[in-house]
């Protein structure tokens, strides 16, 4: 299961866009994984996963952690995979009806 990332003031860590979320999901379907997103719910009270408190009172930031290069190269390979196919449907003729 994906779950989805809820913003919180204070930290330099932004939600991933749709596209992002849809294309992780993918590689792990392709993959032969079972993979659902949960949706979030309560982010304005930061109620979700575990991100309950005041972020005012937090006393230092969140560390930065870099992604492994093995995940990024994969991501990359399938956004320029989904650039492509994007490309290709977008060249292909309408037919007249």
């Amino acid at each position: 299961m994906i779950v989805l990332y809820a913003a919180v003031q204070g930290t330099v860590f932004q939600p991933s866009t749709d596209e992002a979320v849809q294309t992780f999901r993918s590689i792990l379907v392709r993959g032969g994984r079972v993979c659902t997103i949960r949706h979030s719910r309560g982010d304005d009270e930061m109620a979700a996963c575990g991100q309950l408190g005041d972020p005012g009172l937090s006393w230092k930031p969140a560390p930065l952690i870099e992604p492994p290069a093995r995940f990024k190269d994969i991501i990359r390979r399938q956004q320029e995979e989904l650039a492509q196919a994007k490309a290709a449907k977008a060249s292909t003729p309408v037919a007249a009806v």
